[in-house]
C-alpha cells in the first residue's frame, strides 16, 4: 500500500501550495516589470552635483547685487568648481551596472560638465553666462532628481 502525501490544507480545506505559487509568480512579474531605479551611488552624486550648482548660483547672484566681495565670490567659485570636479571624476570611474544606470550616469556627466562652464564663466566674471549655464545644469538634475 502506498502512502500518498498529504497536502497541508488551510482552514476550509483548501490547498496552501497552489496559493503559495501563484502569489510567488505574480511577484516576480510585478518586479521583473518594474522600472529600476538609478544607483544610489549615482543618485547621491547627481543631489551633490545639485548643491554645488546651487551654491554656485547664490554666489553669482549675490555678487551681481555687489552683496559679495569679489574675493570671497573667487573662494567659492573655486570650491565649488573643484567639488563638481571631484564628482565628475568620481562618476567617470564608475561603471553603470545596468542600461538605465548608464543613462542617468551620462545625464548627470552632461549636468556636470554644463555646470563646470558656469563656474568658469563665474570665475572669469561673465556672471550673466555663469547664471545661464548653471540654471540650466540645475534644471537637468532637478529632472534626474524627478525619476523614480
Amino acid at each position: 500500500m502506498t502512502r500518498r502525501r498529504a497536502h497541508r490544507r488551510a482552514p476550509g480545506g483548501r490547498r496552501r501550495r497552489p496559493r503559495l505559487l501563484a502569489a510567488l509568480a505574480v511577484t516576480v512579474l510585478l518586479t521583473g516589470c518594474a522600472p529600476a531605479s538609478p544607483d544610489p551611488q549615482l543618485v547621491s552624486a547627481a543631489q551633490d552635483a545639485l548643491a554645488a550648482d546651487q551654491t554656485l548660483r547664490l554666489g553669482v547672484r549675490q555678487q551681481q547685487g555687489h552683496l559679495l566681495l569679489d574675493t570671497t565670490a573667487s573662494v567659492i567659485y573655486d570650491d565649488m568648481r573643484q567639488q563638481l570636479a571631484d564628482i565628475a571624476r568620481q562618476l567617470e570611474t564608475t561603471d553603470a551596472a545596468t542600461a538605465a544606470d548608464g543613462r542617468y550616469r551620462a545625464a548627470v556627466l552632461t549636468a556636470l560638465r554644463t555646470a563646470l562652464e558656469g563656474a568658469d564663466a563665474a570665475a572669469r566674471g561673465d556672471l550673466t553666462q555663469a547664471e545661464r549655464l548653471l540654471a540650466r545644469a540645475s534644471a537637468a538634475l532637478h529632472d534626474l532628481e524627478r525619476q523614480p
